[in-house]
C-alpha cells in the first residue's frame, strides 16, 4: 500500500528545511501511496489494497462520479434486472398459452399435419399430462431464473471494479440463458418437429379491456422496477462496503505497532505519513543545537514541503521551503476535526490538489488529530514475522483519551447478515467514521 524512502546528505533531495528556516533537517524518511505515489482514487490500479478497494467502491456515493464505478454498477444492475424481466415475461407468456390451449379429448388427435405446400403441424390441444408437465418445468424454470437472479445481485454487489463488473455480467447472462439447453436436451427428430410447428393459436386468458392499459403501462412500470431496482442494488451495496471500510479504517488507523502499546494506539507505518504528506527526519540538525533543545530551542520533527508536487518529497531537488504539519488544515481554533477543511494556502491547495474525495480527507482528519508534533520519530516492528522494522512519525493517541473503549467490545462479522447484525445491536456502525460522529471528534481531541 505504501513504500518507505530514506533520504540523506550529500543527496540533492537530502534535506528539508525548517519553516522558520533557523536549520535544515537531514537523515530523511517518508512514505509514498503505492502505486503511482497518489491518493487519488482514479490514479489506482487493478492490484488495489483492501482499504482501497473499500474506498473505491464507496466514495461516489449514490449519484457522485469520480471514477464512474457508480453510474456502471447501477447500469449494469439495471440491465441485470431488465434480463430478468424478459425471462419473467417469457414464462408467464407460456404458462398463459399452456392453460389457454384446448385439453385433447379422448378421440381428438392434438397435433394434425396441415394439407399446405411445406407440410407443417398444426398444434389443436394438449393433454392434460403434458399441461402438467409443461407448468412444472416452467415452475422449475422461474426458481432456476429467480434464484440466479438473486445470486447475480449478490455476485455484482461484490464486485470492485469496472471492468469486472461488465465482464461478471456477461457470464451471468451466459448462465441464465437456459435456451441453450434445448439443442444439448431435446433429440433432433424433435427438434425438427419444433421447428415445423405453425404458430400456436389460442384465446387469451386475459380480457380484452385490459389490452390497452397493458400496452400503454406495461413499459414504464418495468422501467420503473428495473430502475428501483438499480438504485436499491447501489443502496445495499453502500451499506455493506460503508460498514466494512469502518473496519477497515479503524484496523489502519489505530492497530499499527507502537513502542510503548500498553499507553498508546497508532495507525499503521506509512498511511497517516503518506495521507498528509509529511516528510520526518531521524535526525534534525539547526543552526542553534539538535533536535531536543540541548543547546537551542527544539524543532518538530515533521514538516510538509516541496509544494510544487503531490507526493512528500523530491529526492532529486533542494527543498527551499516548508510547513509544520498542522497547517494542512485550518484547526487551530475548532475542536470539531469534522468541519475542519484544507488550509487555503495556495501551497497546500497545490499539494494537496490530488485529494478530491471525502473518505480520503476525513482518513488525513484523523491522521492529523493523531499528530503530536512534540514527540520524536519512533522505530517499530513493521513484520512480526521477520522482524522488519520500520521509522514511523509520531502520529500516536492515548488509550485513555477514550479511544480504547471503541475496540473493547468490537464483534468480528464476515457476511452481510452478520455486519447488519453487529450494527443494528450497536445502534450504527461500531467506529463512527462515516457518520462523522461528535463523541468520536472530541476523543480524537483528548488524544495527547
Amino acid at each position: 500500500m505504501v513504500s518507505s524512502i530514506n533520504s540523506s546528505w550529500p543527496s540533492p533531495g537530502g534535506t528539508a528545511p525548517f519553516p522558520d528556516l533557523s536549520g535544515q533537517m537531514s537523515g530523511l524518511f517518508f512514505y509514498n501511496k503505492l502505486p503511482q505515489w497518489t491518493w487519488d482514487i482514479k490514479k489506482q490500479e487493478s492490484d488495489k489494497s483492501i482499504l482501497d478497494n473499500l474506498r473505491y467502491v464507496v466514495v461516489e456515493g449514490m449519484t457522485g462520479y469520480i471514477q464512474g464505478y457508480a453510474a456502471v454498477f447501477m447500469l449494469v444492475n439495471f440491465l441485470w434486472i431488465v434480463t430478468i424481466a424478459v425471462q419473467c415475461r417469457a414464462i408467464l407468456a407460456m404458462g398463459f398459452m399452456i392453460s389457454a390451449v384446448q385439453t385433447t379429448k379422448k378421440s381428438e388427435m392434438s397435433v394434425v399435419l396441415t394439407t399446405g405446400p411445406e407440410q407443417t403441424w398444426e398444434l389443436n390441444s394438449m393433454r392434460w399430462f403434458t399441461k402438467f408437465v409443461g407448468i412444472s418445468l416452467l415452475i422449475v424454470r422461474l426458481v432456476v431464473v429467480l434464484f440466479v437472479g438473486w445470486e447475480g445481485f449478490r455476485f455484482l454487489n461484490y464486485t470492485c471494479e469496472k471492468v469486472d463488473l461488465l465482464l461478471n455480467s456477461l457470464a451471468l447472462e451466459f448462465v441464465l440463458n437456459i435456451n441453450v439447453a434445448f439443442a444439448a436436451l431435446v433429440s433432433k427428430t424433435n427438434q425438427k418437429f419444433i421447428e415445423k410447428l405453425d404458430p400456436i393459436k389460442y384465446v387469451s386468458l386475459v380480457p380484452r379491456s385490459w389490452f390497452r392499459p397493458l400496452r400503454v403501462l406495461a413499459g414504464p412500470i418495468i422501467v420503473t422496477i428495473c430502475i428501483g431496482g438499480a438504485v436499491s442494488a447501489r443502496a445495499w451495496q453502500l451499506h455493506i462496503f460503508e460498514s466494512l471500510f469502518n473496519d477497515a479504517a479503524a484496523l489502519c488507523l489505530f492497530g499499527g505497532p507502537h513502542p510503548h502499546s500498553d499507553t498508546f494506539m497508532a495507525p499503521v507505518p506509512g498511511l497517516c505519513e503518506s495521507l498528509l504528506h509529511t516528510v520526518c527526519a531521524t535526525s534534525n540538525q539547526s543552526k542553534t543545537g539538535p533536535l531536543g533543545g540541548f543547546a537551542g530551542p527544539p524543532h518538530e520533527s515533521c514538516v510538509i514541503t516541496d509544494f510544487g508536487i503531490t507526493w512528500p518529497k523530491s529526492v532529486r531537488a533542494k527543498s527551499t521551503l516548508s510547513l509544520w504539519p498542522n497547517a494542512v488544515f485550518n484547526s487551530e481554533t475548532n475542536p470539531d476535526i469534522w468541519s475542519w477543511s484544507y488550509n487555503t494556502d495556495p501551497k497546500i491547495q497545490s499539494k494537496f490538489a490530488n485529494v478530491q474525495d471525502y473518505l480520503t480527507a476525513d482518513l488525513a482528519k484523523v491522521c492529523m488529530a493523531l499528530y503530536d508534533g512534540k514527540q520524536q520519530p519512533y522505530t517499530v516492528i513493521a513484520d512480526g514475522d521477520t522482524g522488519e522494522e520500520a521509522m514511523a512519525a509520531p502520529f500516536q493517541c492515548r488509550k485513555d483519551s477514550g479511544i480504547r473503549a471503541y475496540f473493547e467490545n468490537y464483534v468480528w462479522a464476515v457476511t452481510r447478515s452478520e455486519l447488519w447484525k453487529r450494527d443494528d445491536e450497536a445502534g450504527g456502525s461500531w467506529f463512527p467514521l462515516m457518520s462523522k460522529d461528535p463523541g468520536l471528534s472530541s476523543v480524537l481531541a483528548k488524544c495527547h
